[in-house]
């Protein structure tokens, strides 16, 4: 009696000890490299104290919030960031951990799926990483638990809550707009567990339950875009919407041939071994509904994540960070703490190994920073970045060395002719001449710019403008830009 009590328990202080202990892991694996070019833009959105977005509209103020909150400690820009992907990933752990124990009603069962969640390789990545994505998990993973809530007694209140939970997210990252495609499903799989009365009235009151939750969705939504286009945050018309519209608008056959491609890459691989235990689970007999809904929805979600992806970008499961709740509770549903614990152990060695691998770029960012050093020959160098290595290496050595992004250089080379934009180059090469700077750009920057045609269209304005001087040190070829 004592047992079952126990078993049942609500999860209480244990949540929030697997919580802080995924947090502190979580905060001493955290990246000093940078991932990807939205970590760039983070930390200078911090640094300039920039509020302007044009997609995630709510993700900047609760950085900047957050920013606040912990400055007190004097840690720099990019530990908060990686501080906030830490802190969100956590609450998502726990989130997960109510979520599971709210459908299973197993507290040591729910405590090993959530840790399997937390130990899995994509989850841990991104909260390791400066993203938006291990923030965002938190308010997926909250909209989760909502859906949860709404499936086991629907009601008008609860598809409110699950509206604007859905909503919330979106604000935070925008394919948050593709959660429905996820919850819809994991919500059908738990309705009407009762009896065939019961059930009949429970999928009458859900199908109801989940157009008000929906059209909650879109209105809360769409409201606060426009508040935060009315606010100067920069989110364009139609507002974020256009999100979903200018990539499933445009999803065609080619695309649709991408989502195996999609599955395997940002799904099978990033979320090993949950993702290859929920194919074994599609013929459980406690846990195949909610198996065979949860990869329904990973599947649908593939289908905008193969667009936003182009089939060409590895985003190391990033996108699909909210199917892993539903799978977790099909876990839960069939499989033994101990095992899930144990399945834990192999996802977290292999999460480990990732970030290891990944930070193997800080020592390709000190060298590229030596070699600007060098090659500036006394005079303060200025590195054109046009590609992650330099930029991170900008970065990260700032006090060593400026940089520029050719990125911006490359919009404005599309937009103008030869002429203007080469006596642009020239008129800046000569004022950094004259502070004693030296531009410099790598071998790899140029490389970088000749895979787009504006790309290309800069590098002959930047051949025209000055005289490129080759320079190699430290294992780096490139070139130092002295005017004509």
């Amino acid at each position: 009696m004592n047992e079952a009590r126990l078993r049942d328990a609500g999860p209480g202080m244990l949540a929030w000890l697997l919580g802080a202990v995924s947090l502190a892991v979580y905060l001493v694996l955290r990246q000093r490299s940078f991932y990807g070019a939205d970590g760039f833009f983070l930390e200078h959105s911090l640094r300039a104290d920039s509020f302007t977005n044009t997609s995630h509209e709510a993700f900047l103020p609760l950085l900047h919030a957050f920013a606040a909150a912990v400055a007190w400690t004097g840690i720099p820009a990019h530990a908060v960031l990686t501080s906030l992907s830490a802190l969100g990933t956590a609450m998502g752990v726990i989130l997960t951990l109510r979520t599971v124990h709210l459908v299973v009603g197993d507290r040591a069962r729910a405590t090993a799926a959530a840790a399997l969640v937390a130990a899995t390789p994509a989850v841990l990545f991104f909260a390791t990483a400066v993203e938006y994505h291990g923030c965002f998990f938190a308010f997926a993973q909250l909209a989760l638990l909502a859906a949860a809530a709404f499936a086991k007694r629907p009601s008008r209140a609860r598809a409110v809550a699950l509206g604007l939970a859905m909503a919330v997210a979106t604000s935070v990252h925008t394919s948050g707009w593709f959660l429905p495609l996820v919850l819809v499903p994991f919500v059908a799989a738990q309705v009407g567990r009762g009896g065939v009365a019961s059930a009949a009235a429970a999928l009458r009151a859900s199908r109801r339950g989940c157009v008000v939750a929906l059209a909650v969705f879109v209105l809360a939504e769409l409201t606060v875009t426009w508040g935060a286009r009315r606010a100067g945050i920069g989110v364009p018309p139609p507002f974020g919407i256009d999100y979903v519209w200018s990539h499933l608008g445009s999803v065609a056959v080619p695309r649709l041939l991408q989502v195996p491609r999609t599955l395997l890459f940002e799904w099978v691989l990033p979320f090993a071994p949950l993702s290859l235990v929920a194919l074994l689970l599609v013929r459980s007999t406690t846990a195949a509904t909610t198996a065979r809904a949860a990869l329904l929805g990973v599947v649908l979600y593939c289908v905008p994540a193969a667009e936003i992806l182009a089939g060409e970008i590895w985003e190391r499961g990033a996108y699909l960070l909210p199917c892993v709740g539903p799978v977790a509770v099909a876990a839960a549903q069939a499989l033994r703490a101990r095992t899930l614990l144990l399945l834990a152990l192999f996802g977290g060695a292999f999460g480990v190994a990732q970030v290891v691998f990944q930070e193997r770029l800080t020592d390709e960012y000190a060298t590229v920073a030596a070699w600007a050093c060098d090659a500036a020959a006394g005079a303060r160098p200025v590195l054109l970045v046009a590609e992650p290595v330099d930029w991170g290496a900008a970065v990260v050595h700032a006090g060593r060395l400026d940089h520029v992004q050719l990125e911006s250089w490359k919009v404005r080379a599309g937009v103008s002719g030869d002429a203007e934009i080469g006596e642009a180059i020239r008129a800046w090469l000569r004022a950094e001449s004259g502070l004693q700077h030296a531009p410099l750009v790598s071998a790899r920057a140029l490389a970088a710019l000749a895979r787009s045609a504006d790309g290309r269209k800069l590098a002959h304005a930047l051949r025209s403008a000055g005289h490129l001087e080759p320079v190699a040190a430290a294992g780096i070829e490139g070139f130092r830009l002295r005017p004509w």
